[in-house]
This record gives C-alpha cells, sequence and structure tokens, in this order.
C-alpha cells in the first residue's frame, strides 16, 4: 500500500496543466519552479521550466534549467533541441548546431525527433536544412515527406 501511495500523482501537477490550459503561464511557471526546487533530479520539471521560460523570452533562465534537463537525460532528445533554441537566440550558433546533430543521432530511427529537427531549422530561416530533416528519415528507411515523385 505504501508503494501505492507514493505513486500517486502531485496535485500541483493537475494545477500546473490547467493553469497551462488557461494561459497562466506565472502560475504554471511558480509551480514548475517549487517542484523542480524539491525534486532536482525530476528533468521533466527542469524541461518543462526551460520551455515555459523560453516562451516568456528569458532566455538566461531558460538555458539553466534545460542544461541541467540534458544533463539529466543523456539519451534525450528533446531538451537538445529545446536547448538548441535558446542558444541559438543567444547567437551561440555552433553549440546550438552540434546539440541538433546531437538530437538527431540519438534517435535516428524516430520520425518525431526529424520532424522537431526540421522545425528548428526552419525557424532559424535555414530551408536547405529543414528539408534535408524532414527528409532523412527516407534515407534510413522510414518515409516520411520527400520530394514529388517524378513520372
Amino acid at each position: 500500500m505504501l508503494a501505492l501511495l507514493a505513486f500517486q500523482a502531485d496535485p500541483r501537477l493537475e494545477r500546473h496543466t490547467q493553469s497551462l490550459a488557461s494561459q497562466q503561464f506565472g502560475e504554471a511557471e511558480a509551480i514548475l519552479e517549487q517542484l523542480a526546487a524539491e525534486q532536482p533530479r525530476e528533468p521533466a520539471y527542469r524541461e518543462r521550466l526551460g520551455l515555459l521560460l523560453l516562451r516568456r523570452g528569458a532566455l538566461a533562465e531558460a538555458r539553466v534549467h534545460l542544461d541541467q534537463a540534458v544533463g539529466l537525460q543523456p539519451e534525450a532528445p528533446g531538451p537538445r533541441l529545446a536547448l538548441a533554441r535558446v542558444l541559438w537566440l543567444l547567437n551561440e550558433r555552433p553549440r546550438a548546431e552540434a546539440l541538433v546533430a546531437e538530437a538527431g543521432r540519438l534517435r535516428n530511427q524516430d520520425a518525431r525527433v526529424h520532424r522537431a529537427i526540421a522545425a528548428f531549422w526552419r525557424q532559424a530561416g535555414d530551408g536547405k536544412r529543414a528539408y534535408h530533416g524532414d527528409n532523412e528519415m527516407h534515407v534510413t528507411g522510414v518515409r516520411m515527406r520527400g520530394p514529388p515523385r517524378s513520372a
């Protein structure tokens, strides 16, 4: 019974979700800050907080939390892509590009990762690399989107 109690969801997570749904981002951020402070080794709180901070333009703060999320999740591409966005906006382009490349290597067969990489390059204004990110899965054997087939 104690093990079952340990796995009950923290009610603050529900409040966090409701805050996001009602666009009360300040409240959602405060909840995540509290959870991250209480559970500093939980990467999901760091990543979510970093994304919220990125959304409001607090790039230096977002960088700290996303750096920690990357360190806590060495095999996860999501935090790397989020951190890459922050670094790109901070004009740290070489490190941002390296993180995007790492994310692609970590989950080479995951179409969602390649779509996220393509979205990163589209947002960065690099259509050529965005196209490559969309089509890389075709090269590795999983068809996504590609050039029109010639008749």
